[in-house]
């Protein structure tokens, strides 16, 4: 039976036998998508709603997925919470220990709140605890539930220490008590088992999954000094063969081993050194399969450290394999690289640290790689997210058509890009060359806090603006007629004070009589000094909206969850008797709907959770248009025009009623009496008159009618 077909036979009936057979069935398929997979949770949790607190086989299905790559949400952690406060025991169901679990921490994987979990049911007294924040071994006491933490002693119980519960059950390693743990603890020298043997019982007796370099890390702080140095710990962690303990350095090293056979990342990184420079090495089949065992094997949360050796390890197997075998080779790191991103949306420039950090003579190898496993589509839209230093070598493996296409389609771009297309600009297209805007430039210089790696661009398009003719010639190049979008962009932007505006714009008038033309009439005595209202917008506030418009988002949140989503399930059913659901126009379509309605609410939620609403009551402008306020504009021409200024959600053209976030908007707030300004139409205008909404539109949007 097909996955689907267990998802609409539980739909039907919801046993404990269909549920263990559709778990199974997720974790033996490797073909899943992960939008699907994830609607397709969702919408089956959705429907069972609260029966998760009153089934264990329900439970127990909704903390086993949240292992699986599914996306987060609020219905799958509420459905958690429903499931750990029917599996947990009364005593532990408590919310300092609900907190402990990271229930409501929105930053936690939803992996990470499983295994918290299944650590919980393992705190008995007397089990023993690896502390890798101090690398000592110690006993559990007791789980105290009214503090939420961990009391542990040393192992000779001669001293205590107290732990959070949410560090304990996300950090430390817990074993089962036995008398064979004991040998994982010598006191000397004397009765030390062989590394195969350690490893064994470290695997055997820990309650949960061990690394090798966990494994590692453990037996290196056990060990070294009392036991062993350095050296002697090296040789005895390498070799295989011995099958008793005895003084360690007395053991020899082992033979030569191929790179497919290393055991942790950074012994495979040395073989493979090794082989590196042999032109007459390649992998066999064995070696295939063995790497791509390993490859399976490794978590999601890769360390910095370990993600730096494993890219040089990519970029050194690479030519090591023949091209129809790479993706296969590669596919169970799907998903577990951070510098290979599922999805580009609200990715975060630290994901893709390792590629400002990977050795230039691996770099090549890796794009290839990479281009090889995804597609050059891929690494194109990759590179417009990439440091400077690496996209001569990365944007060198795609086609310029697909590096313009990724480019012009991004949202903004990077200094990064800007610099690249700047120095690459005789070979690129102008439609490329174009992006290089004053707009353009100005948003990326004004983004703050960026990673170290990228810092170095940011900083060199700023030096490029100010200080380079050829920069600032091409800047009104691209500006064609519309030379009121460089002054603009000055005016939007916050990369610069008041005097690089002023100095920004004398330097454009040399190159430009347009420029200077708008110099000399006044445009930039707006850049004089910045109010203290400008200085306050530029702190990032929470979005604001009327009440009106805040109950409408409710009241459409509301209609979907009460309305919408059950109708949808019941069309779902429907579809579902119909029968084959591979020729069911119905099924498919009552799918697509509960897609939408999933990732609408998702939209809602968090806008309504975001956003701030007010009445506009008591708005005191003095003379500086602020939300909530009424701007009369003088255009040159001697008409006037009247603007209603409001929230977020709150615009009506029709009525005059601008939303702050608008360009319209941004262009007048924070302006005051006397100041001149540029509409985004070019038109210029002062500001003449700032006053208070009108009372009947401010009841209106305050909903008070």
């Amino acid at each position: 039976m097909s996955i689907e077909d267990l998802f609409i036979s539980i739909g039907e009936d919801a046993s404990a036998d269909n549920i263990e057979k559709l778990y199974k069935a997720l974790v033996a398929s490797e073909n899943l998508s992960f939008e699907k997979l994830s609607s397709d949770i969702e919408s089956l949790l959705d429907s069972w709603s609260d029966s998760i607190a009153r089934s264990d086989a329900k439970a127990n299905f909704v903390l086993s997925v949240a292992e699986l790559p599914i996306r987060d949400s609020g219905m799958i952690r509420n459905a958690i919470s429903a499931a750990l406060k029917r599996m947990l025991p009364p005593y532990l169901a408590r919310s300092g220990i609900m907190k402990g679990l990271g229930i409501r921490n929105s930053g936690l994987p939803l992996g990470d709140i499983a295994v918290r979990y299944r650590n919980l049911l393992n705190l008995k007294n007397n089990v023993y605890a690896y502390r890798p924040d101090t690398q000592a071994w110690t006993k559990v006491l007791k789980v105290d539930e009214f503090t939420s933490s961990l009391a542990l002693s040393n192992v000779q119980e001669t001293s205590t220490a107290a732990v959070s519960l949410e560090k304990a059950l996300s950090t430390l390693k817990f074993f089962r008590p036995s008398t064979e743990l004991m040998k994982l603890l010598p006191s000397g020298r004397r009765n030390i088992i062989s590394s195969v043997e350690y490893r064994k019982l470290l695997t055997e007796l820990c309650y949960s999954t061990l690394s090798d370099e966990e494994m590692k890390n453990i037996a290196q702080s056990t060990m070294m000094p009392a036991a062993m140095s350095a050296v002697e710990f090296d040789i005895w962690w390498a070799r295989e063969d011995v099958t008793s303990g005895g003084n360690a350095a007395s053991v020899a090293v082992s033979g030569k081993r191929r790179p497919s056979q290393g055991r942790s990342i950074q012994e495979m990184h040395v073989l493979l050194k090794e082989v590196e420079e042999d032109n007459t090495f390649f992998y066999n089949d064995s070696d295939l399969a063995l790497t791509s065992a390993f490859f399976a094997k490794l978590k999601r949360d890769i360390q910095p450290k370990d993600l730096k050796l494993l890219s040089e390890i990519f970029a050194i197997i690479f030519p090591l394999v023949q091209e129809d075998k790479i993706r296969d080779l590669f596919a169970p790191l799907f998903g577990k690289v951070s510098f290979w991103p599922e999805s580009f949306a609200n990715i975060e420039l630290k994901q893709l640290d390792i590629w400002g950090d990977v050795p230039a003579k691996y770099l090549v190898n890796l794009a290839k790689l990479t281009k090889t496993i995804f597609s050059e589509e891929y690494l194109a839209e990759l590179a417009t997210y990439l440091p400077l230093r690496c996209l001569n070598t990365v944007c060198a493996e795609v086609p310029d058509c697909l590096i313009s296409q990724a480019v012009l389609g991004s949202r903004k771009c990077s200094s990064d890009i800007l610099v690249w297309i700047w120095k690459n600009r005789t070979k690129h297209s102008d439609e490329l060359v174009a992006v290089v805007n004053m707009e353009s430039v100005s948003v990326a210089l004004s983004i703050a806090e960026l990673p170290k790696t990228w810092g170095a661009a940011q900083r060199e398009l700023r030096k490029l603006l100010m200080d380079n003719e050829a920069f600032q010639k091409l800047i009104i190049k691209n500006a064609g007629d519309n030379l009121f979008s460089i002054t603009n962009a000055l005016q939007r932007g916050r990369a610069f004070n008041p005097g690089e505006h002023q100095s920004l714009l004398v330097k454009f008038s040399r190159h430009s009589q347009g420029m200077r033309e708008i110099l000399e009439k006044g445009e930039a005595k707006k850049f004089a000094q910045p109010s203290a209202a400008e200085e306050q917008d530029a702190v990032q506030l929470a979005p604001v909206t009327s009440v009106r418009s805040y109950k409408i988002k409710v009241k459409e949140l509301d209609d979907i969850i009460n309305i919408h989503t059950p109708e949808n399930r019941s069309a779902l059913n429907t579809a579902r008797a119909h029968g084959d659901f591979r020729e069911n126009a119905e099924y498919d379509a009552a799918k697509q709907r509960r897609d939408f309605l999933a990732a609408r609410r998702a939209e809602l939620e968090s806008d309504i959770n975001s956003v701030v609403q007010t009445d506009f009551r008591g708005i005191d402008p003095k003379d500086h248009v602020i939300v909530g306020t009424t701007v009369k504009v003088l255009l040159d021409s001697g008409k006037e025009e009247k603007y209603h200024i409001v929230g977020l959600w709150d615009g009506d053209p029709e009525r005059h009623c601008v939303s702050y976030k608008t360009k319209l908007g941004e262009v007048l707030v924070n302006r005051k009496i006397g100041d001149r300004v540029t509409l985004p139409d070019g038109a210029p205008c002062s500001i003449v008159q700032v006053s208070p909404l009108p009372e009947e539109l401010r009841v209106k949007l305050a909903d008070e009618v």
